[in-house]
C-alpha cells in the first residue's frame, strides 16, 4: 500500500506497512479510512450547523439534530481512538497497547445531552411562533 520508506506513527506506535504481511496492511488501512470517514463525518456536521447559525436558525430542530449528529462523531471518535490503540495486537506489529482514554466517547455523550437540551428550546420556540 506505500512505498518501502513510508511509516504511520499514532500515539507513540509507528506502523511500517513495507515489513507487514498484506492481512495487516488491509487491516491498518481499514482502520485508516475509517478514521477519515469519522473525520469527514464529523466536519460535515459542523458545516451544516454553523451554516444553520449563519442563517439565524439557531433554535431548530434541524439545528438540534446536527448537535447530535456531532456528538454521536465524537463517541464514534472514541472509538477510533480506542481501535488505534488495540491495532498494533492486531496486526502484530510488535508494539504494545497505547495509551487509552475514554474522554472523546465522555464528552460526545454530554453533547448529545446538550442537543436534547436545544431539540426541546426548538420545540418551545415552535410553539411560541404559533400563539399570537
Amino acid at each position: 500500500l506505500a512505498g518501502l520508506t513510508a511509516h504511520i506513527s499514532y500515539a507513540g506506535q509507528t506502523f511500517i506497512p513495507a515489513e507487514m504481511t498484506l492481512g495487516s496492511r488491509v487491516v491498518l488501512a481499514a482502520v485508516g479510512l475509517a478514521t477519515g470517514a469519522v473525520l469527514f463525518k464529523g466536519l460535515l456536521h459542523l458545516r451544516q450547523l454553523a451554516g444553520n447559525y449563519m442563517r439565524r436558525e439557531i433554535f431548530t430542530a434541524d439545528s438540534a439534530q446536527q448537535i447530535r449528529q456531532f456528538g454521536i462523531t465524537c463517541m464514534l471518535w472514541g472509538v477510533i481512538k480506542l481501535v488505534w490503540a488495540f491495532l498494533p495486537l492486531a496486526v502484530s506489529a510488535g508494539g504494545s497497547v497505547a495509551y487509552v482514554t475514554t474522554d472523546a466517547i465522555m464528552i460526545g455523550a454530554v453533547i448529545v445531552g446538550l442537543s436534547w437540551f436545544a431539540e426541546m428550546a426548538a420545540a418551545l420556540r415552535e410553539e411560541n411562533d404559533l400563539t399570537v
